[in-house]
């Protein structure tokens, strides 16, 4: 199969000796590189996709339904993994567990992936007409003319506003009878980088919490006690140190509720007496307990039932917590407990004057015995779960493991209109409209292997960031447009050769780079500081009442309520 990645390409093109008709300018392109994958012939049976969209069950899909595609099984199995995993990588004495085969479901093959670079356009991305002028170029350098063309699906992916417009191209050219005039052939493909990325701007927009916010269940208050400055736009984070920090903040509370499982006020100490004394527990009793962690913190209808009432005779029905200490109502101004306020008595009336009837009371609010708290801990972990597990299966090349993570992502994203809308349509076009020989080969699709070896897949769309990075220098340097025989012709057609000819120079004569897969830091004073305050919190406790503001962090809630309210007839 062929797939083509694009994306745009820009640069500001600013002229030293301004004149009429040198202006400074922005100049404007798309970039594509092309690949080749192995799947089954099926996957590209135009025919047989065309009858399965002509006779699609879309217009009857609920929520319900979409909630039926997801494997929850699959996604505890994942949060069972990711506790044990906790404890392999932090503990010295538990490192002996970590020697499990990683799941796997639909596998790309561990492979080399033959990556060609094709020549540069200089036309605009957001200009439907200008990208179907693209796309027939690119198709051109591919051997796929008009008249002249294989009758069978390729592959284009990119980032939303790609994919997107793939979308609205395929609907502008639809009444067209030629499959190639149409753009039939054409299986758009939203990629998976730039939708992990959003994914981990909504959890830090939901779960950072205020600033100056003394509430152990937010991000900005586990990140101020070990000294990281908030982000300047929590709406677009940096990707690789914010998530660097989820996952440490992730893995602390992980480590927290082993804590609470285990009694004891030091975990460390636990392992290493342990150790010493050769009782360290079984694989399968560890796994036990990782379960059933998994249902008490991370599955969300435990979280919302303690967020609800966390009360022993409200929660006897399921797997629970422990309870901690009583909790004191802060009071939000002075942060100190809340004391009842004095009552005066009632004045006299003056002589003369009629009384006035007394304006009744306001009723009393209702009594809170919910943990907000706890269940806002177990919402920020099963974000972080679905996050951190898109990202390492990612990295393994497992799509099949991706696609399910999307699935959650569907319902999750209640506040980002278009990123819902473009994986609904993706989900109801693979789980609906194509057969299982075309859904595989879109996911493989997904990812590609510049090396060949086993966990360095990456995201198409990220590396052809990388490629737009590599060219971008040579452009700027000419300030030529991106269409012009230089940079088409040259630089576009080699840049990945170049660089890797550059590359095999410098190791050549002794000047290779440091090796990228540099020893990690330690983080001790991050993991004691983080485990001491979540302790001394009881984060992982029961506590009745316990409550700091009235934010709602269940987007996931939120967004099945959100697309049950008319979003999926629309």
């Amino acid at each position: 199969a062929k797939c083509c990645i694009f994306d745009n390409v820009q640069h500001f093109a600013r002229q030293r000796d301004l004149r009429i008709g040198r202006e400074n300018r922005m100049i404007i392109g798309i970039a594509c590189t092309f690949f080749e994958f192995t799947v089954d012939l099926l996957a590209l049976d135009v025919v047989d996709k065309r009858h399965r969209t002509i006779n699609s069950p879309r217009r009857t899909i609920t929520v319900e339904k979409l909630l039926t595609m997801v494997d929850f099984l699959h996604l505890e199995q994942i949060g069972v993994l990711q506790f044990l995993e906790a404890l392999a990588n932090y503990i010295p004495e538990a490192s002996i567990y970590s020697c499990y085969r990683p799941m796997s479901k639909l596998q790309a093959p561990i492979e080399k992936t033959p990556i060609r670079p094709l020549a540069t356009s200089g036309k605009n991305e957001a200009s439907i007409p200008e990208l179907k002028e693209a796309f027939l170029d690119f198709l051109e350098q591919g051997g796929q003319t008009e008249g002249d063309y294989d009758l069978r699906h390729f592959f284009g992916g990119g980032d939303g506003m790609s994919y997107n417009n793939m979308l609205v191209l395929k609907k502008y050219l639809q009444n067209h009878q030629d499959p190639f005039q149409s753009f039939e052939l054409l299986r758009p493909v939203l990629q998976i980088w730039h939708t992990m990325w959003t994914d981990l701007c909504r959890i830090f927009e939901t779960h950072w919490g205020p600033p100056l916010n003394d509430n152990p269940a937010t991000l900005g208050h586990s990140a101020k006690k070990i000294g990281r400055a908030p982000p300047a736009n929590l709406k677009k984070v940096d990707y690789y140190p914010s998530a660097q920090l989820l996952s440490l903040v992730h893995d602390m509370r992980m480590l927290d509720c082993w804590s609470v499982h285990f009694e004891t006020e030091d975990i460390f100490e636990h392992f290493a007496v342990l150790g010493r004394a050769n009782k360290l527990p079984l694989f399968a009793e560890l796994e036990s307990a990782a379960r059933s962690l998994f249902k008490i913190y991370v599955a969300s209808g435990a979280s919302y039932q303690v967020g609800v009432d966390a009360r022993d005779e409200a929660t006897e029905w399921m797997p629970r917590a422990p309870l901690g200490d009583t909790w004191e109502p802060i009071d939000a101004t002075t942060d100190q407990p809340v004391k009842p306020k004095r009552t005066r008595k009632p004045k006299a009336p003056k002589p003369g004057k009629k009384p006035t009837k007394p304006k009744p009371p306001p009723p009393p609010p209702a009594a809170f015995f919910g943990d907000r708290v706890f269940a806002d801990n177990g919402t920020f972990m099963l974000d972080a779960m679905i996050s951190r597990e898109a990202a390492v299966a990612t990295a393994q090349g497992a799509v099949g493991r991706v696609w399910e993570t999307l699935k959650v992502w569907l319902i999750s994203t209640p506040h980002h209109s278009k990123y819902t809308n473009y994986l609904l349509e993706m989900i109801c076009d693979l789980e609906l409209e194509s057969n299982e020989f075309l859904k595989d080969a879109s996911l493989l699709s997904m990812v590609l292997n510049p090396d060949g070896g086993a966990g360095d897949f990456k995201a198409c769309d990220i590396y052809q960031e990388f490629l737009n990075r590599c060219i971008d220098p040579i452009v700027q340097r000419k300030d030529a447009d991106y269409g012009t025989n230089h940079v088409h012709t040259i630089w576009s057609r080699n840049i990945k050769d170049i660089y890797d000819l550059k590359t095999k120079f410098r190791d050549g004569v002794g000047l290779a780079k440091r090796s990228g897969r540099h020893a990690k830091a330690h983080e001790r004073p991050e993991v004691k500081t983080l485990l001491q305050e979540y302790r001394s919190a009881q984060l992982s406790k029961r506590r009745p009442g316990r409550k700091y503001d009235e934010r709602d962090v269940q987007n996931l809630r939120a967004g099945y309520k959100h697309l049950g309210r008319g979003h999926l007839s629309k």
